[in-house]
């Protein structure tokens, strides 16, 4: 199956089950991604609140679009889920590193933004800081940290041989996530960091130039691209920069909607695109690292994976 086409059937799944979730409320995941928030809803108006104009406009926040799914064809897709879902091996420690309530969550209310299916807040922190969040849960980014582990051969090997060394390399990626971003996913608003409060946009700093990291685990241009280009086969990597703005150092449109689009796509699923893609340059990494070793250790491997995290 090539590459576009299951990437277009990826696509078609994932609207799907926003369908589901807006049409029975009954999908599983979408309240995992209000769990934890710790954000009241007390003193909040009845609708939720407009993320652009602040005004209650009394809509779900959930405007995903039926398309052409039947409902015995969707019934099918969420059995689906459902059932890779249990599937996936995703350690409680994982989970647990991946923290709960975010440092931006002060006072928070629900609010709809535009283009965004599902659930969004709007909070309030240190002394008047405004941001808009998308935050996935722990449990979310845990399955995507181990759906991309498997791209990382040595810690792979692992799974079976020895499950407590693999759950530490799992670790080691979850604290990278968690450097990064705190698991904060920013659609717009300020975000405090290291003294600075930077202001975002879908996802990427709007002040960015030569980095233009994309939350939550700062995927970069050059990071995605080399993805795109040798493991996607969407596009050449030269195309791929040039159209994000990375030989030009400017943000571009592309690139935001690209940042933006990834993370609606994997809210829901097992799989995002970016922690694939920094797990493929892992991969590389730590089989260099280990080119000498012979049969490498545990250790080893875990020292390998911490400098390519």
């Amino acid at each position: 199956m090539g590459a576009s086409r299951r990437i277009s059937e990826y696509a078609q799944r994932s609207a799907k089950r926003a369908w589901l979730a807006a049409a029975i409320g009954a999908w599983p995941l979408l309240p995992m991604a209000l769990a934890g928030s710790g954000c009241s809803a007390e003193g909040t108006p009845d609708g939720p609140i407009d993320a652009a104009t602040h005004e209650t406009d009394g809509a779900a926040g959930l405007g995903a679009e039926a398309g052409d799914a039947s409902p015995i064809e969707a019934s099918s897709e969420l059995d689906a889920a459902r059932e890779a879902a249990v599937a996936l091996d995703v350690p409680a420690s994982l989970v647990a590193a991946l923290g709960d309530k975010t440092y931006v969550e002060g006072s928070c209310v629900p609010v709809t933004y535009a283009g965004w299916p599902y659930a969004a807040q709007r909070c309030t922190y240190m002394n008047g800081l405004a941001v808009t969040i998308a935050n996935p849960p722990p449990d979310r980014v845990a399955r995507w940290i181990v759906d991309a582990s498997s791209l990382i051969e040595a810690l792979d090997a692992l799974h079976q041989s020895d499950r407590p060394n693999w759950e530490k390399g799992l670790l080691v990626i979850a604290k990278h996530t968690i450097g990064q971003s705190s698991r904060i996913f920013p659609l717009d608003g300020q975000v405090w960091e290291n003294g600075v409060a930077y202001v975002f946009e879908r996802g990427v700093t709007k002040t960015c130039s030569s980095g233009c990291y994309c939350r939550v685990n700062s995927m970069s241009r050059q990071g995605y691209c080399a993805y795109a280009s040798q493991v996607l086969g969407t596009e050449t990597e030269s195309a791929c920069l040039a159209k994000f703005g990375q030989t030009t150092s400017t943000l571009t449109e592309p690139w935001l909607a690209h940042c933006f689009d990834n993370h609606k796509a994997a809210f829901t699923a097992d799989r995002n695109e970016h922690y694939r893609a920094a797990a493929y340059a892992a991969n590389k990494t730590v089989k260099a690292a280990l080119a000498d070793a012979g049969a490498p250790t545990a250790a080893a491997i875990l020292a390998a994976l911490s400098k390519a995290y």
